[in-house]
């Protein structure tokens, strides 16, 4: 990774102060990382239309350019690091399961 690309501890620190959790995400060949924030409401629905209409490339490449807040932007320009990425980027929803019941 080039050292202008290099993610250090205080900007993980700005970042996490700016946008609360964050994931960093790095490639398996260590080549590049990059640091993802939960998406927005809005941004969620945006991905979640772009699902529903069976683009799954366009909503993860949107996902994961919109939640993207540092580091090296190649772990999703890069077609190489993209595919695995667009697996991953689910870890950006968190969710708490729930259960309906009927009264």
């Amino acid at each position: 990774m080039e050292d202008n690309k290099k993610i250090t501890p205080e900007q993980i620190e700005a970042w996490k102060k700016e946008h609360g959790t964050v994931w960093k995400y790095t490639t398996e060949d260590n080549n590049c990382a990059g640091v993802f924030r939960k998406p927005t409401r809005s941004e969620f629905g945006i991905y979640q239309g772009m699902i529903q209409k069976g683009d799954l490339i366009a909503a993860s490449e949107t996902l994961a350019k919109t939640c993207f807040v540092g580091g090296d932007e190649a772990v999703y320009e890069a077609d190489k690091y993209f595919y695995e990425l667009a697996t991953q980027l689910q870890n950006l929803l968190e969710t708490v399961g729930g259960e309906m019941e009927k009264l």
